[in-house]
């Protein structure tokens, strides 16, 4: 079946579809689709096409079409007045095409008589219009199998570009639309707050004009909101984004600010400040005016962004053990425990002996070239040595920061932390936590990472509710595992699968109770294969001084509802990590530096709290009172039905 759009296409005509399949020669002679009225209206519809056809010297087609013999008188004079108006034009056409392209015409003309079975319309001004003569063709020639719908033919509009010199007159606010995102986000806050913040960076009374603060500010704004790689490559956005100049301020012969001025200012003045961690505050506090943030349950993970360092270019350094923020708590638990079992206090470290784990990696003095053997060492960045060497897998090495967030049930970003990469979950809780405790949160959802007896025993000592994921046991496959030994806290022993018992020994460094057994019995126990393969059949159980808050932990896990809530963790803190390096830009840094990271991640966090309040109040158009009288509805509800749940 021949492709009749590509004919259209080839003599300058488009067409739109509208309604069901319907072929020329239904169209032509189907008395359900073709009666006078819907015919004359056919012809009607037509008319605005007849008046532009001076300008482009197209003769309309259907005028031509011969009538049914069922259309009414009243509809027949109707058409052919149009009939008489378009045969005039089709002449003035004529006229122009004989002039202008007599060859072509000619040639046309020639080619189309040559072909079989072709017959023309009474009309003689075909035989002047080429660009009429083919389509005449192409009815005749397939009009009965050609499947179109019932369309409208328009001519192709050429010469759009004759309005870019046009001068106009016109207004800023008009240009940006109602509904776009920053003035969405302009409408959402009050940017007055950031002149407080930044008063006293500023001279009163000394010194030329400088920019102003809030469009400072707004400029990496957009940059993290769209996710634009680059300041130098936000200000040629800038410079062409109508939207983007409404925004800070500008109108369209304002000079865009250099690329630099950014950079510069932070150095001279935000260096070293909290400024961009206030304004993070600043926004997560208009969010809680609304009534949208939800702190019961606070849901905490880290993300890895990949520093602005080249992994071939790196150093070893000397790994100095880092301080534990519990150590001092656990210390004091470990003397008490060993008292306890009549066991002397442990000596204090010598710090002259080789260090144990890695550490902050921003000491300078433990950069050598040359290292002793016996040292333990970490690789470090020579472009930027405040980042950490970041493994995941067997392929993904770089170097990297961790981000340590948190957030709430609905998303809501709470607080965010920086750290080297090779620094774990772990050990860089304590920064977190101190931010998201003043929240009076009720439980946090951590992932296996936060699994730890001192993250456990902080959590349910400051009545907090500590929610980890099932981890598997650690056992060698083909031995027994540690849940299979009994635990007497009578008589503070184990009691293995064979009926001996595992007799308290010490309390180690590292804060762990050991327990052994006697090597004489396990020799002759018939489950040895199963329990130990030590040299003297002893079996070691190891347990920490703080097990029972993992074992509260473990009930807590247990209780009903809870695997519901551990399971939105994907829906909120995942899908934040998701959203920032997809549209924000947070899978990498282009800045150099840990102070810098901490600017880039609360810029990132506090633009996607914005938008996500703009949204909102955008989306429901409420206000402040509105929210609060919905969020007491919801309240009263929920406890309501908590009385009826547990009745």
């Amino acid at each position: 079946m021949p492709d009749f759009s590509g004919v259209l296409n080839s003599l300058g005509w488009g067409y739109r579809y509208l309604r069901p399949p319907l072929t020329l020669h239904e169209f032509y002679n189907s008395s359900h689709s073709l009666k006078s009225g819907k015919f004359l209206l056919f012809y009607k519809a037509c008319l605005p096409f007849l008046y532009s056809m001076i300008d482009w010297h197209f003769p309309f087609i259907f005028i031509y079409l011969p009538l049914p013999q069922y259309v009414s008188a009243g509809a027949r004079k109707q058409i052919q007045k149009i009939r008489n108006y378009a045969a005039i034009l089709a002449r003035i056409n004529s006229m122009i095409e004989s002039k202008k392209n007599s060859r072509i015409t000619e040639t046309t003309w020639k080619m189309t008589q040559k072909q079989p079975g072709i017959s023309f319309p009474d009309c003689s001004d075909c035989r002047q219009s080429p660009a009429f003569a083919g389509f005449c063709y192409c009815w005749n020639r397939f009009s009965d199998i050609i499947n179109i719908r019932r369309a409208v033919f328009f001519m192709m509009t050429k010469n759009t570009d004759k309005k870019r010199e046009q001068m106009m007159m016109f207004s800023m606010d008009d240009m940006v639309p109602q509904n776009h995102m920053l003035r969405l986000i302009d409408k959402a806050i009050n940017w007055n707050f950031i002149y407080d913040l930044v008063e006293e960076k500023y001279c009163p009374d000394n010194g030329r004009p400088s920019m102003d603060p809030v469009m400072l500010i707004k400029i990496p704004f957009i940059q993290y909101l769209y996710g634009i790689k680059s300041m130098r490559q936000t200000m040629k956005e800038i410079e062409v984004n109508v939207a983007y100049r409404w925004f800070l301020g500008l109108d369209m012969l304002d000079p865009v600010p250099h690329f630099s001025t950014f950079g510069k200012n932070y150095t001279r003045r935000f260096k070293d400040t909290d400024l961009f961690e206030q304004i993070f505050s600043k926004i997560l506090e208009d969010c809680m005016k609304y009534k949208l943030v939800n702190t019961e349950q606070i849901f905490v993970d880290a993300t890895h962004v990949k520093a602005c360092a080249n992994s071939k270019k790196m150093r070893k350094r000397v790994a100095h053990e880092q301080a534990l923020w519990y150590e001092e708590e656990l210390n004091k638990e470990i003397e008490k425990d060993r008292l306890a079992h009549g066991k002397k206090p442990l000596k204090k470290k010598d710090d002259n002996q080789p260090p144990a784990s890695g550490g902050t990696g921003n000491d300078k003095d433990s950069i050598s070239e040359e290292l002793p053997e016996d040292v333990k060492t970490q690789k470090c960045s020579i472009s930027d040595p405040e980042s950490g060497w970041f493994r995941k897998g067997e392929h993904k090495h770089v170097f990297a920061y961790a981000v340590e967030t948190a957030c709430d049930k609905h998303g809501w970003i709470l607080g965010y932390t920086v750290h080297p990469g090779n620094e774990h979950d772990s050990r860089t809780f304590k920064a977190l936590y101190d931010k998201i405790s003043k929240l009076n949160p009720q439980m946090v959802v951590a992932d296996a990472g936060y699994k730890t007896p001192a993250i456990a025993h902080r959590l349910l000592e400051d009545g907090i509710q500590p929610l980890f994921p099932y981890t598997r046991p650690k056992t060698k496959e083909g031995f027994f595992g540690k849940h299979e030994f009994a635990y007497d806290e009578y008589y503070d022993c184990y009691i293995c699968p064979g009926a001996h018992i595992l007799t308290y020994s010490t309390t180690n460094r590292s804060g762990y109770k050991e327990y052994k057994s006697c090597g004489e019995h396990c020799a002759e126990c018939q489950y040895l294969s199963k329990c130990t393969e030590s040299k003297d059949h002893v079996k070691l159980i190891t347990r920490h001084v703080w097990e029972e808050y993992m074992e509260v932990a473990e009930d807590i896990r247990h209780t009903i509802g809870n695997r519901q809530i551990y399971q939105l963790r994907k829906e909120t803190i995942e899908r934040i990590f998701g959203t920032a390096k997809e549209q924000h830009g947070f899978r990498y840094t282009q800045y150099v530096g840990k102070a810098r990271m901490e600017m880039k991640a609360g810029l990132t966090f506090a633009c996607m709290n914005l938008k996500k309040l703009a949204k909102i109040l955008e989306k429901r158009g409420w206000n402040t009172a509105t929210f609060l009288y919905f969020e007491l509805r919801t309240r009263i509800k929920s406890k309501f039905k908590e009385k009826w749940c547990w009745a």
